[in-house]
């Protein structure tokens, strides 16, 4: 009877020490699979800020160009004021010209 139980401890320990070096390794795994995800999360959120900033450019991009598009009217607007200026002071030259002669 003792032999069974000595042969039954032997089984139940060798079973132990299978089971808890499977799980040990199995920790290690799931240590080493974290770390591989988390570098995985990490370069996500990068990827996402990344987006972020691609959108708030792209967002910006029509507005910018309404800004440019008003800055090119209103110079030309002013281009306009400064020729008709010119030729207002043309046209006083001429007529004081005409006044001294």
């Amino acid at each position: 009877m003792s032999t069974i139980l000595a042969e039954i401890f032997i089984w139940f320990r060798d079973r132990y020490e299978t089971c808890y070096y499977d799980l040990e390794q199995a920790i290690k795994y799931r240590e080493a699979m974290s770390n591989r995800f988390k570098q995985i999360l990490d370069q996500m959120h990068d990827l996402q800020l990344q987006v972020a900033d691609l959108r708030k450019k792209a967002d910006d991009e029509p507005r910018l160009s309404e800004d440019i598009n008003k800055l090119k009217c209103k110079l030309e607007t002013q281009k306009d004021e400064i020729e008709k200026y010119k030729r207002i002071l043309e046209t006083r030259r001429l007529v004081d010209n005409i006044s001294l002669s």
